[in-house]
């Protein structure tokens, strides 16, 4: 799972934290969930979304722009719980890159899925049950994922508000 924005209140950060711990609790149980949560960016919020998830969770901190393509390219899902945004382009760089991304109902992203849970998820809620909920699917099932991020890719990627 790829997070890129400032690791902040302001994105959210902890609310996807919560739900990595929530798929981790799962993964305990044996229902086989393997991921790990890789964050790009700086801020505040580092340590506590680093404690709870201990070594499911990279922070690379700040990467120049043109080194980001490269990391997109190798997740295999973006998920961006920020409530702050009106047209975030992480998402669309996610999209561009192919990814499947799994987003807020409470903030301007929420334009570019155009048909929730076939290129994209939008989660309304703020509970991190309902956000690992949304993003287990696309954990246990390679396909699923690979023909979401298809379709993330080939909806035009320009739209307003």
């Amino acid at each position: 799972m790829l997070f890129v924005g400032r690791v902040d209140a302001s994105k959210n950060v902890l609310l996807l934290a919560q739900a990595a711990q929530v798929l981790a609790n799962q993964v305990l149980a044996n229902q086989g969930k393997t991921f790990h949560v890789l964050i790009v960016g700086e801020g505040a919020q580092a340590t506590l979304v680093k404690n709870p998830l201990g070594d499911r969770v990279t922070l690379i901190g700040k990467v120049p722009q043109e080194k980001l393509g490269a990391i997109y390219a190798s997740s295999d899902l973006f998920v961006f719980p920020s409530e702050s945004e009106t047209g975030p382009n992480v998402v669309l760089e996610a999209r561009a890159a192919g990814l499947p991304v799994v987003i807020s109902g409470f903030d301007g992203g929420r334009q570019y899925a155009q048909a929730s849970r076939e290129d994209g998820i939008v989660v309304y809620s703020r509970d991190s049950q309902d956000w690992a909920a949304a993003i287990a699917p696309l954990l246990d099932n390679a396909p699923y994922r690979q023909r979401m991020g298809t379709q993330a890719h080939q909806i035009p990627h320009s739209r307003s508000l």
